[in-house]
């Protein structure tokens, strides 16, 4: 697993003696430790670069190896050496790298002495991700003495030479500048479909606006006279297939409801609130006596089914509905009565 920079973790590098603090090694792994990171610490000794001086240690960096390939791990080594015995050295446990530049191990270390002084050897571990020369980030930390003291220590750290995977190019293709977007190989249908999508969705905008402004068109209201209205009442009653479902009271409760609303349309006095009887002595006293006697029976037989619990069957209840529905074509506005002739 790769791993970026975090330098918020610091790993401290006792020199002289240990305490609770101190990176420990034992066992297996320090036998991996001394095969891998610190055996290469050693080989970096060949190619430690530079030299500087902070107070009384010295410091050296260096790279193994010293050019990469992109996506090889490359060890940074940092040796701090002209140390107090006791002293430590305090530094991140990995390098603030970002962008192309990856850790791949957090910091090893090792301890051991020269010349009569202690000496620090760190080594993080880190892969390139492009090619090219890439920059290291300034590596920082401090130096505590023995007697509680400490001073800062920043290291500039070399630059890094990586190679790119991919062989060079020998085709010695160059590509061609760029040309105009217009040309006769240039496909037109698309922006004229864009255009005509846009002047339609705007003809649609504009004649929604235009609607909205005017307003609905006023509804015409078509008058019909009482006869009409009467004539649909029953084709609707006629049709809703009572009878087949034996629902003869309905059917006819329909039927006189129609007759007597078209006759209250035609004249107050034979309003819907009389009864049978009432309604046709009031309409006796007109000039249509044949056809009071005839929509009496047709009334009187209708409230015989609503009130009396007769069943007709359909074929009669239609020849009734039938005559109901002749009387109403037939029959015009009431007479004049006696004393509204004179």
């Amino acid at each position: 697993m790769r791993r970026r920079g975090s330098p918020g973790f610091v790993t401290r590098c006792g020199v002289g003696h240990r305490g609770v603090a101190d990176r420990k090694v034992t066992g297996n792994h320090a036998t991996g430790l001394a095969a891998n990171g610190l055996a290469a610490a050693g080989l970096a000794v060949a190619w430690l670069v530079g030299a500087a001086t902070v107070q009384a240690q010295q410091v050296r960096t260096g790279l193994v190896p010293d050019t990469a390939t992109v996506g090889d791990v490359v060890r940074v080594v940092v040796q701090v050496g002209g140390l107090m015995a006791g002293a430590r050295v305090e530094l991140p446990d990995t390098l603030a790298v970002s962008g192309t530049l990856e850790n791949a191990a957090r910091l090893r270390t090792r301890e051991d002495s020269a010349n009569g002084a202690a000496r620090v050897t760190a080594i993080y571990s880190v892969t390139p991700w492009w090619p090219g020369a890439v920059a290291l980030p300034e590596l920082t930390g401090r130096v505590v003495d023995p007697g509680g003291g400490s001073r800062p220590l920043s290291v500039s750290l070399p630059a890094l030479p990586v190679r790119s995977v991919l062989p060079a190019d020998t085709a010695g293709v160059k590509p061609k500048p760029p040309r105009g977007v217009l040309g006769p190989s240039r496909l037109w249908w698309p922006p004229v479909l864009v255009i005509v999508g846009i002047l339609m969705v705007l003809t649609g905008f504009y004649w929604w606006w235009r609607r909205r402004r005017t307003g609905p068109a006023p509804a015409v209201e078509i008058q019909l006279t009482p006869r009409q209205r009467a004539l649909a009442a029953l084709d609707r009653a006629y049709g809703l297939g009572l009878m087949d479902r034996g629902e003869a009271k309905v059917f006819y409760s329909l039927v006189t409801e129609a007759v007597r609303t078209y006759l209250a349309e035609l004249d107050g006095r034979w309003g819907e609130d009389l009864t049978t009887h009432e309604v046709l002595a009031h309409m006796g006293r007109s000039a249509w006596s044949a056809d009071v006697r005839e929509l009496g029976e047709l009334l009187e037989a209708a409230d015989l089914v609503k009130f009396a619990r007769r069943r007709p069957a359909a074929s009669e209840a239609e020849a009734e509905w039938a005559r109901i529905r002749t009387w109403v074509v037939r029959f015009g506005s009431p007479a004049p009565t006696p004393e509204q002739a004179a």
